[in-house]
């Protein structure tokens, strides 16, 4: 049966770096492949602003015309309080909530 107890010390330095390489390039395939994804996933509506979102999730018919009108009403409100960034409107909300 063979050990590997006679291929002297330089291999077993070698395999090891090529194994902590093979490692490596693994992770780093992962990432990039994670990172491309979520790439593309922020690239289906680049730049929409909150009323866009809602424009066109009534024109898909994701949003009856009261919900539009509620929420936009709350765009409304928050957009025009002095200091506010629209706090408390989550555009994530927006984009993703479930039809009810």
């Amino acid at each position: 049966m063979f050990y590997m107890h006679d291929i002297g010390w330089t291999w077993w330095v070698l395999l090891s770096i090529g194994v902590i390489v093979l490692w490596a390039a693994v992770a780093y395939a992962i990432v990039s492949f994670a990172r491309l994804r979520a790439a593309e996933r922020a690239d289906d509506h680049p730049s929409e602003t909150a009323e866009e979102i809602l424009r066109r999730r009534l024109a898909e018919g994701e949003l009856s015309i009261e919900e539009y009108e509620r929420l936009h009403a709350t765009l409304q409100r928050h957009a025009h309080t002095p200091g506010s960034c629209l706090t408390g409107v989550d555009d994530s909300d927006l984009r993703k909530r479930p039809l009810s």
